[in-house]
C-alpha cells in the first residue's frame, strides 16, 4: 500500500507461494502486473487479470519422474507428502497419473518438525520407489529420513531436489530428480550466468536465483522499444511470446497466466546432476 501511494511501480515481482498468493487480490485491485517466481501453487492465476506465475506446473514436475519409473518397472510407489501446498499438489497429480498406469500408491505425511520421520518411512519401505513430494527444506529432511530408515529402492524428488544444496548431500547420490536445464554444463545460455554468480557470491547458483535474473530480462525483452506502463506490460505478458530463458526455452501461449520452463530427467551423481 505504501509503494502504491508513493512510487507506484510498473510491476511487482514476488518469490514463493507464501508471499505471492496474498498479493494476487491486491494486484487486481490496483491493476498492476504481479509476477510470482518460485511459486509452485498455480491456483488463482488463470482467473486473474494482472497476476502471472513463473515456474513449472505440476505436469512438468511429475512427467520426468513418471517416465523414469516406467523404464525402471516401478509398480508400487511410496510418496512422502510434506505438509505444504507443494507437497499436497505434487501428491495429488503424481498419484492420479501413477494409478492411471496401473500402479499402486501409498502415501505417508510428514513435517520437518516431526521428531521421528524415519518411522513414517518404514511404512513404505516395501515400495519399489519413494517419491519425496516436498519443497526444498522438506526435501532435505525427507531424504535424510529415507536413508536413515535404510531404504534401498529408487528415490525420486521434485525440482526442489535439483538445487545444489541437495545434490551435494551424500544422501542424494543416485536420486532421480526433475531438473531445469540451468544445471547442465552443456546448456550454453546459462554458462556465463553460472560463472558470474559463483565469482560474485562464492557458491553455486540455484534455479531459484536464476528465476529472479530471468524475469528481469523477460520484462526487458517484452518492453524494449515500448512505453513501460502497467497496461502495456500486462498486454505483452498476456499476448504470448517465446523467451530464451537461462532455465530452459520458454514458449507461452497467448491468454495464459502460467509462464513455465521445462524440467528434464536427471540423476544425482558425484555431487551434481547427470542429465538422462
Amino acid at each position: 500500500e505504501d509503494l502504491e501511494q508513493g512510487d507506484r511501480p510498473r510491476v511487482y515481482i514476488s518469490p514463493a507461494c507464501s508471499c505471492t498468493r496474498p498479493l494476487i487480490p491486491l494486484a487486481e485491485e490496483h491493476e498492476v502486473p504481479l509476477i510470482g517466481i518460485a511459486t509452485a501453487n498455480a491456483l488463482g492465476f488463470e482467473e486473474s487479470n494482472w497476476s502471472f506465475r513463473y515456474y513449472p506446473g505440476m505436469v512438468k514436475e511429475i512427467s520426468p519422474s513418471l517416465s523414469i519409473m516406467e523404464s525402471l518397472g516401478v509398480a508400487r510407489l511410496g510418496i512422502m507428502r510434506s505438509d505444504n501446498v507443494m507437497g499436497e499438489e505434487l501428491t495429488v497429480h503424481l498419484s492420479d497419473a501413477f494409478n492411471a498406469t496401473g500402479g499402486t500408491v501409498e502415501v505417508v505425511d510428514y513435517c520437518c518438525k516431526d521428531s521421528d520421520i524415519p518411522s513414517k518411512v518404514a511404512n513404505i519401505t516395501d515400495c519399489d520407489a519413494i517419491y519425496i513430494a516436498a519443497d526444498y527444506k522438506a526435501t532435505q529432511a525427507g531424504l535424510l529420513a529415507v536413508r536413515e530408515a535404510g531404504y534401498g529402492g529408487h528415490v525420486f524428488g521434485s525440482s526442489a531436489a535439483s538445487a545444489p544444496g541437495i545434490t551435494s548431500m551424500p544422501e542424494a547420490l543416485g536420486m532421480y530428480v526433475s531438473a531445469p536445464a540451468i544445471y547442465n554444463p552443456n546448456y550454453l545460455p546459462g554458462e556465463s550466468l553460472r560463472a558470474e554468480y559463483y565469482e560474485t557470491y562464492g557458491k553455486n547458483m540455484t534455479h531459484y536465483a536464476a528465476s529472479g535474473y530471468d524475469v528481469i530480462y523477460l520484462v526487458y525483452g517484452l518492453m524494449k522499444d515500448r512505453e513501460l506502463t502497467r497496461e502495456e506490460l500486462r498486454a505483452q505478458l498476456h499476448g504470448g511470446f517465446s523467451f530464451p530463458s537461462v532455465l530452459g526455452p520458454i514458449r507461452v501461449i497467448a491468454g495464459t497466466h502460467d509462464i513455465q520452463f521445462d524440467l528434464l530427467q536427471a540423476q544425482v551423481a558425484e555431487g551434481g546432476l547427470w542429465y538422462l
